[in-house]
């Protein structure tokens, strides 16, 4: 997800410190970085891990809209995480 502040002076570590204390309890932060955009905005960053079921999307963009501090939500990409197979 590429989350865009609502203003140029919002603290982005506290913004995923929000959005980690407001993703359903079945959603998590694997990881986060910041992005320059331009004249010192900076886009946040953040791979997030949800159950592979029909609506997280939507969930997931709805919650993070709701955040007072996030100005615009763009899903920049979408995968499955691999796993490891036992074998027998």
């Amino acid at each position: 997800m590429k989350i865009l502040p609502s203003e140029t002076g919002v603290n982005l570590d506290s913004l995923v410190k929000t959005v980690q204390s407001k993703l359903p309890s079945e959603m998590q932060v694997k990881t986060s970085r910041k992005e320059p955009i331009a004249f010192g905005l900076e886009a946040l960053l953040l791979d997030i891990t949800t159950p592979d079921e029909e609506g997280m999307s939507d969930k997931l963009e709805k919650t993070l809209g709701a955040i007072d501090s996030v100005g615009n939500i763009e899903m920049v990409g979408v995968s499955r995480l691999s796993t490891s197979l036992k074998i027998k």
